[in-house]
């Protein structure tokens, strides 16, 4: 009788002993394949953001050859520029100076009303630029960034905006485009 007790709590303990190894494994194994996913997402991510790097120079790169190949002032990608209600964004417009000495531009850009919505306040639409831009030489373009922001509360409607450049004299109006900015 004696023996089988034995038996009994030797069996027990090595059964427990085995289930605290077998646990420890399937940890480890956890863990292992935790820090291989979290690498392969790092991986992942950081090329996608390399392309979207890569995505913004080629479009300054086209940006700068349209206004070179252009009589133009001021070029600012699309005409129509749609927006998801609580969406933000970052844009991109070039100036070119075709003066004879180099100058610093102020941009203001502004929406006035909306289709639908007529003269509305313009409460949660917000665009942003640097109001001045660095000196540009004569005969050389400048890409400038403007972020827009649309808050979730806007109604959805088209808006009509405007890019206005004067120079450092800010007498008269350099360039001025239109665009318009929909909301979905």
């Amino acid at each position: 009788m004696r023996n089988g007790v034995l038996k009994k709590l030797f069996s027990e303990k090595h059964a427990s002993l085995s289930l605290s190894i077998n646990a420890i494994v399937v940890l480890i194994m956890a863990i292992t394949m935790l820090g291989l996913g979290l690498a392969f997402m790092k991986n992942s991510m950081g090329s996608t953001m390399k392309q979207f790097s890569n995505v913004n120079e080629d479009i300054k790169a086209q940006m700068i050859k349209d206004l070179q190949e252009s009589p133009g002032r001021l070029t600012f990608k699309g005409e129509d520029v749609k927006f998801k209600q609580g969406e933000k964004r970052e844009m991109y417009f070039a100036i070119k100076n075709d003066q004879l000495a180099a100058d610093t531009f102020k941009v203001n850009v502004t929406c006035s009303e909306g289709m639908v919505t007529g003269n509305a306040e313009l409460k949660g639409l917000t665009l942003q630029t640097f109001s001045v831009t660095p000196s540009v030489e004569p005969n050389k373009i400048a890409v400038a960034k403007m972020t827009a922001a649309v808050s979730a509360t806007i109604k959805p409607d088209t808006y009509s905006c405007l890019i206005v450049v004067k120079n450092s004299t800010n007498v008269d109006i350099y360039e001025q485009k239109k665009f318009y900015l929909t909301v979905e």
